[in-house]
């Protein structure tokens, strides 16, 4: 099973009044959903278990939200899951380059 836990920073977007928290909320849940992941819950994302899968988690993490500054800006808690190969915090990768972040999914400010 591949898959991605996803926790905004609810308090900093209510906080800023910068995004419409349920709008961000709305842009993963779309984009997820046009990838063929399935919801599991509030926060987790889970990859079709195709050949695919991991094209898709790709596309999903690495090539759309990891290139939102709003996502980037806003994102508190941010999982890669493996059951195969184990879970990868992908936070960490964040913080140690800070240059992540280019334009992607757009979120109206």
């Amino acid at each position: 099973m591949l898959g991605t836990k996803i926790v905004l920073n609810e308090e900093k977007i209510l906080r800023e009044e910068k995004y419409d928290i349920v709008e961000l909320y709305d842009l993963i849940d779309n984009f997820a959903e046009n990838l063929g992941f399935t919801k599991d819950g509030q926060f987790t994302y889970i990859a079709r278990d195709d050949k695919y899968a991991l094209a898709n988690m790709g596309k999903f993490c690495h090539s759309g939200l990891m290139k939102c500054d709003w996502f980037i800006d806003n994102v508190l808690e941010w999982i890669w899951l493996d059951d195969e190969d184990g879970n990868t915090d992908l936070m960490k990768r964040i913080v140690s380059n800070p240059n992540v972040s280019q334009k992607g999914l757009s979120a109206n400010a």
